[in-house]
């Protein structure tokens, strides 16, 4: 597998990080010791680039039901902003990944939340201000889940839009007992 790196990749190299293979990507594995940065963790807060999760959007006036189709929650009780854990399964029933689904605010094209988000400007709406979602697969898992959501959205003929925005992405998990505090004082 071609090594992928991730969105903030420049930003660690920056700050010194020891890099490590996993799933594909150049990751981040140490910046200072992997003691003291346990330790904080543990005791306090810690961050972590998780940008090797994936990242699809759907949106478009079937993409509800494409998203209920594949996931076992339903994505029509969230508003814009909200967001659920689900599994995706296969037509049996059989857990194939898990996943976080975010409704993104009505209109939002596939492909453009990111730039939407990150102050790009242009014209970014999908028409009518259809439905559109944000979902998150598991690490390596980005390229097999689109090509699931093509797949099901062409055999049944939903009016989606499907892209993979892996690559767009940055994503920071804050962890620890005052990963709360930090995110409410960064806030």
């Amino acid at each position: 597998m071609t090594d992928r790196t991730p969105p903030l990749h420049g930003v660690h190299e920056g700050s010194g990080a020891t890099f490590t293979d996993f799933g594909g990507w150049q990751m981040p594995v140490e910046f200072d010791s992997i003691s003291e940065e346990h330790a904080a963790v543990r005791e306090a807060v810690g961050a972590f680039d998780v940008s090797h999760m994936g990242e699809i959007e759907v949106s478009g006036p079937d993409a509800t039901t494409l998203m209920n189709r594949l996931t076992t929650n339903d994505v029509a009780a969230l508003d814009p902003g909200d967001s659920q854990y689900a599994a995706i399964t296969n037509a049996d029933g059989v857990m194939l990944d898990d996943t976080v689904v975010y409704r993104l605010p009505d209109g939002t094209a596939a492909g453009s939340a990111a730039a939407s988000l990150s102050g790009v400007d242009g014209d970014l709406d999908a028409p009518d201000g259809d439905p559109a979602y944000l979902f998150v697969p598991n690490a390596g898992h980005d390229a097999a889940t689109l090509d699931r959501w093509v797949e099901c959205r062409d055999a049944n003929g939903f009016d989606a839009a499907v892209e993979n925005t892996t690559a767009d992405w940055a994503m920071v998990a804050v962890q620890g007992p005052d990963a709360a505090a930090a995110m409410t004082a960064a806030s």
